[in-house]
């Protein structure tokens, strides 16, 4: 099994969920960038060299995972344990790249 196979954890007809690389870089500066993904979220529009950042340390935990349509960065969704710990409550999210909404990927 290759590198990349290791890193996929879901496997859809449509998508694969899986760990960032750090080179998805620019598929996460495609929406991230975009202002009216920001009109429900908290943030701003990033640049490419905060995007290179984020790819980098979003590859090395799980709390961030990659959607991937076709070898594409598509989104994200974030999955993280809210403090306090000892509540043992989690929080879910998700945003996609504008050009993939309505699309039933999120449904």
């Amino acid at each position: 099994m290759n590198k990349e196979m290791k890193k996929v954890l879901i496997k859809t007809k449509r998508l694969i969920i899986r760990k960032y690389f750090v080179n998805d870089f620019m598929d996460l500066f495609e929406y991230l960038s975009d202002i009216e993904i920001y009109r429900f979220e908290s943030g701003s529009p990033i640049n490419i060299e905060i995007a290179k950042i984020l790819c980098k340390e979003r590859s090395k935990d799980n709390k961030f995972l990659a959607v991937v349509l076709k070898n594409k960065v598509i989104g994200h969704i974030c999955f993280s344990q809210i403090e306090p710990k000892k509540l043992l409550t989690w929080e879910t999210g998700y945003i996609f790249n504008r050009k993939y909404q309505k699309n039933g990927f999120a449904t």
